[in-house]
């Protein structure tokens, strides 16, 4: 299936671990951002290779919920996990905040933190959720609508649903196991604005 014709302004990819197909995939990508989990900020050689990839390859990369790491390693920005309930002090200029959400109620609290990127998430089915949490194409439209934030459409994006997001105001798609699970057969998208 070919991909060219999805048109999107961003794409952001949960990173776990790198590898030469990873890599190879991601810079399949236009556009693409890297977000770190906290997972990695104690194995310093797949965090390493992380920040050296991203930054060989000019590729904008984001730390989970710790600004003094995040300009340490100088990242483009923080990533706030939707538990993340501090109102970060943010001092560099051009330092984008982007905060995850579940609901509503999450999406108002990130205002407060000055978040310029929202991530809501599960849009499709994925076995981290329960039926009953996955919010679909009508449901994620309907909560979005009065949102003056850029939206990233978040949880179970793969081959057979990406279609469907053309029916969302999305700026970005975000994934996490899509670039892996493209290991053999890489998914090539071209971003423009809409």
């Amino acid at each position: 299936m070919n991909f060219n014709r999805h048109y999107i302004d961003n794409f952001y990819y949960f990173i776990n671990y790198i590898d030469d197909e990873i890599k190879k995939n991601i810079l399949k990508f236009k556009n693409i951002s890297l977000i770190i989990s906290k997972e990695n900020y104690n194995n310093n050689p797949i965090l390493n290779n992380i920040i050296k990839f991203s930054k060989k390859n000019n590729i904008k990369f984001y730390i989970q919920d710790d600004y003094q790491l995040a300009i340490n390693l100088g990242a483009s920005g923080l990533y706030l996990s939707t538990n993340n309930n501090k109102i970060p002090i943010i001092s560099k200029k051009n330092f984008l905040l982007i905060g995850h959400v579940h609901s509503q109620k999450q999406y108002y609290f990130k205002n407060l933190q000055r978040c310029m990127q929202i991530i809501f998430s599960p849009l499709f089915y994925n076995k981290k959720y329960n039926e009953a949490q996955i919010l679909g194409i009508s449901k994620f439209n309907l909560i979005t609508l009065n949102w003056k934030k850029n939206v990233t459409c978040l949880g179970g994006v793969n081959e057979k649903n990406i279609n469907q997001i053309k029916m969302l105001k999305v700026t970005s798609i975000g994934f996490k196991s899509f670039i892996e699970a493209r290991k053999k057969k890489p998914v090539y998208f071209k971003s423009r604005r809409v």
